[in-house]
């Protein structure tokens, strides 16, 4: 990815006519080769247990870092490219990332670095909910934080994901106190998210109906 986004940001400064290149295929090459490599590399294919500690592990090389590389580069091409498409390839390439590496120290904490050791209980059920739900709610924060409209519909897919796995696995994988919290906390976040829309489209309309 760094070495696209160099390419890219000599593309635009100097305008080189003798090796052309094509934004839209080199994001979507180097993000395929990102997500080819930590796919290939991933504990579920390799088999082998995670080196290093928790959260400083093989996961932040393997999907953090990408991740991080990947916001960067969407935020150069949202300033640099006017394909919109390019920065929200890297933005999808960023956010997928960070929710791997998000999932996968979930895993490490319950059972170690060997994340096939054993089968997922009831804790760790109700603990990927959280991580997912806290993840899309600093999503939706980070949005409004630097205005990025993509970033708050990124955070309602992560929120929705949440959603949907409190009432298809959450439902039936979870019983007495984790079933409640599981649910008392959703209903509170979507209370929470609601109201921060409705305090940011109220800003909205004062602005607009502000006298110039």
């Amino acid at each position: 990815i760094v070495a696209v986004i160099a390419l890219m940001a000599g593309s635009v400064r100097w305008q080189s006519r003798s090796v052309p290149i094509d934004p839209l295929g080199t994001t979507v090459a180097s993000c395929g080769f990102f997500a080819g490599i930590a796919f290939i590399a991933s504990p579920a294919m390799t088999g082998q247990p995670l080196a290093g500690v928790l959260i400083l592990d093989n996961a932040l090389i393997g999907y953090l870092m990408p991740a991080a590389f990947a916001f960067a580069a969407a935020a150069w091409a949202r300033q640099n490219q006017p394909q919109a498409l390019i920065a929200r390839i890297y933005g999808t390439a960023a956010i997928l990332g960070a929710l791997a590496y998000i999932v996968t120290e979930v895993r490490r904490t319950f059972v170690g670095p060997d994340l096939f050791s054993a089968d997922i209980g009831a804790g760790e059920l109700y603990a990927y909910s959280a991580a997912i739900l806290l993840y899309g709610v600093a999503l939706l924060a980070l949005g409004f934080r630097i205005g990025s409209r993509d970033l708050r519909l990124a955070s309602l897919g992560i929120v929705t994901l949440a959603i949907c796995k409190a009432f298809l696995v959450d439902m039936s994988g979870l019983e007495g106190l984790l079933r409640a919290l599981s649910f008392i906390g959703l209903g509170g976040s979507l209370v929470a998210i609601g109201l921060a829309y409705q305090r940011v489209l109220r800003r909205g309309s004062e602005t607009s109906n502000s006298p110039s």
